[in-house]
């Protein structure tokens, strides 16, 4: 068994631990906030399609996206590893506004980023932009909601 596992009463859980973003000396590093939660590998290859090590937990606290994901929710992203980006997927992005959650869709030589509130407005950049300033960090794929 490996560090990211933890024996459960069936066998091996990973540990999908959550996360905050961290910048330190402009480098982006993910930092482990609370306890892990523990997924078999088969559930998490079955549901998410990935790799455990690529699950990540992370707390959202703005409300770009409100009535999808409110301020307080903790959502599962997969990391991003460079892979294409998915039309109309939620993404964690960083860029000069700091990190935010919205939905990208890709349109010919822009890329528009749209949030769920009315309150925030929707952007619309260049892929020369896109590529210089914005970094996707992980594809939101389910959202963690206390009851």
């Amino acid at each position: 068994m490996g560090p990211s596992e933890i024996q459960g009463p069936n066998g091996p859980l990973h540990r999908v631990p959550i996360v905050r973003i961290v910048n330190e000396a402009k480098a982006l590093q993910l930092q482990e906030m609370e306890a892990a939660e523990g997924l078999s590998e088969s559930l998490i290859r079955e549901v998410y399609g990935v790799p455990p090590d690529h699950l990540k937990t992370f707390h959202i606290s703005g409300n770009a996206m409100q009535d999808l994901v409110d301020p307080g929710d903790r959502v599962r992203g997969v990391l991003w590893d460079g892979e294409p980006l998915s039309d109309g997927a939620i993404y964690l992005l960083h860029g000069p506004a700091g990190t935010i959650v919205r939905r990208v869709h890709l349109q010919d030589e822009t890329i528009h980023l749209s949030a769920a509130s009315s309150e925030v407005l929707d952007q619309e950049i260049s892929q020369q932009e896109w590529r210089e300033h914005v970094r996707p960090l992980a594809r939101i794929v389910e959202v963690l909601r206390s009851v």
